[in-house]
């Protein structure tokens, strides 16, 4: 069994302070994602329980779409981190762009994917109201 090294509490709290400053910008953006969507639910809820229905089927048939988006388009953060990492800055512009016209290109057909989706509510069994 190996030991730990002498100065390990300070190595941990070295490490723990490089993770924590990675990781606070991602914590917040999350829980500022999970404060939109629990607003939402509060302020619909106020109205109805079929509106708050509506709002979850609605949730629940965008989300495998935005999924698939955020999964196509986070391979640009590792590009541009690479090329900032390394100091070729200059080689990051052309990568955004091309991140910007490919979010477009996936945005079109899902918007129009998503305005369509009565049918899928249809067979779901919900009423058109």
């Amino acid at each position: 069994m190996s030991r730990l090294p002498q100065n390990y509490p300070l190595l941990l709290f070295k490490e723990s302070r490089i993770i924590l400053r990675l990781a606070i910008p991602v914590m917040a953006a999350q829980v500022g994602q999970n404060l939109m969507t629990f607003v939402d639910t509060i302020m619909v809820g106020h109205y109805s329980a079929q509106h708050l229905a509506a709002i979850a089927a609605g949730t629940m048939l965008f989300f495998p779409f935005q999924v698939f988006a955020n999964g196509v388009l986070i391979a640009l953060s590792a590009i541009v981190a690479q090329f900032y990492g390394s100091g070729e800055r200059r080689a990051i512009g052309p990568y955004v762009r091309q991140g910007l016209y490919l979010s477009q290109l996936i945005a079109i057909p899902i918007v129009l994917l998503v305005q369509n989706l009565s049918p899928v509510l249809g067979w779901m069994g919900m009423e058109p109201g």
